[in-house]
């Protein structure tokens, strides 16, 4: 299906918005296709971090019964890269990281207040450097963190977002992941 117009995109939204298993599709795009996302949906910036151990097991939260990377909302005037820190160190009650390098973006898109919006999430990879435990961000529903050993993670996976899944399997499959 080729999409040249807002119009076309919603409908498509709200039609697979309606299909059971909707939340396996994955739409890929052209370039050009970022001009229709923009105009139809809210675009929603957000940060989050890959976070490492010094034993090299990775940071996780649970939220709302699933697993997921600490992640939120940048502020307005916010970089990615300062907003991925501020959202990691909130969710998960850890100070003393230091960023390593971004890790790309993921897209996510969700209905909210009569409106479809666009998450992007810029990612970063981050080592925490101290020995504080991690602490769950309860008024954001956080009701767990944990760091988990890369070989438990496709385990533990099961119970997190497809998408999620997809993303860390590729960047924990670099050879520069850590």
């Amino acid at each position: 299906m080729v999409i040249t117009e807002s119009a076309d995109f919603i409908s498509l939204l709200q039609e697979l918005s309606r299909k059971e298993g909707a939340e396996d599709i994955r739409l890929l795009f052209s370039r050009p296709a970022e001009e229709v996302i923009n105009t139809s949906c809210r675009v929603v910036l957000a940060g989050g971090g890959l976070v490492f151990s010094p034993e090299g097991h990775l940071l996780l939260i649970e939220r709302n019964g699933l697993w997921d990377l600490p992640k939120g909302k940048l502020k307005k005037g916010e970089s990615p890269s300062s907003g991925a820190l501020r959202e990691v160190c909130e969710e998960t009650g850890l100070h003393k990281l230091r960023l390593i390098r971004e890790s790309g973006c993921t897209y996510h898109i969700y209905y909210h207040k009569n409106a479809f919006n666009l998450k992007k999430t810029h990612w970063f990879t981050m080592h925490h450097e101290g020995d504080e435990t991690p602490v769950p961000q309860a008024e954001e529903h956080i009701t767990k963190v944990a760091w988990f050993e890369p070989a438990a993670l496709q385990v533990i996976m099961k119970d997190s977002y497809r998408s999620l899944r997809e993303f860390l399997r590729e960047k924990m499959a670099a050879p520069d992941c850590l």
